[in-house]
C-alpha cells in the first residue's frame, strides 16, 4: 500500500558491513588500521534487480605513533589516532599488500554453530557486489 505524499526514501533500507586491516602500511615503523566500509541501499520494485546496490565504498586510516603522540597535549595513550589520509592511497595500500574484502577482519564467523564459515551477512548475493562474492 502506498500513502500519498509518503516518501520513497521512508521504504529504503540500507546496510553497512566494515572490515578491518592490520599491517604497517606505510612501512614507518608505526602500525596502521585500515577501515573498509561498504553502504547499500535497498532496491526498490522498479528495479529490475532484488536486494541492494552499493552506493559507496568509505575508507579510513589510523595510526599508532607513540613518538608524535609523545609530543602531543594528551602524552603517549597507544591509541590508534585517525588520519587524514585520502581513499585513494588507502587503496592504494590495500592492493600492494593484496588486501581483498575477503581477506579483512571479519571474515569467518565465530558464532556456536557458525564458527569458521563466512559471515551471511557480509557476503550475501543480494548485494550485488561482486567484491563479496570472490
Amino acid at each position: 500500500m502506498h500513502v500519498a505524499g509518503a516518501s520513497d526514501a521512508a521504504t529504503t533500507g540500507m546496510r553497512s558491513y566494515s572490515k578491518l586491516y592490520v599491517n604497517d602500511f606505510e612501512n614507518d615503523g608505526h602500525e596502521d588500521i585500515l577501515v573498509w566500509r561498504k553502504v547499500y541501499v535497498s532496491n526498490n520494485k522498479a528495479n529490475l534487480q532484488k536486494g541492494f546496490s552499493l552506493i559507496r565504498d568509505e575508507y579510513v586510516h589510523y595510526e599508532r605513533d607513540l613518538t608524535a603522540q609523545g609530543s602531543s597535549e594528551a602524552g603517549v595513550t597507544g591509541e590508534y589516532l585517525p588520519q587524514e589520509t585520502d581513499s585513494a592511497t588507502i587503496q592504494g595500500w590495500l592492493a600492494t599488500k593484496n588486501q581483498t574484502w575477503q581477506s579483512g577482519f571479519p571474515s569467518k564467523s565465530e558464532c556456536a554453530g557458525q564458527d569458521g564459515q563466512l559471515i551471511p551477512e557480509m557476503h550475501d548475493p543480494l548485494l550485488n557486489d561482486p567484491d563479496v562474492l570472490k
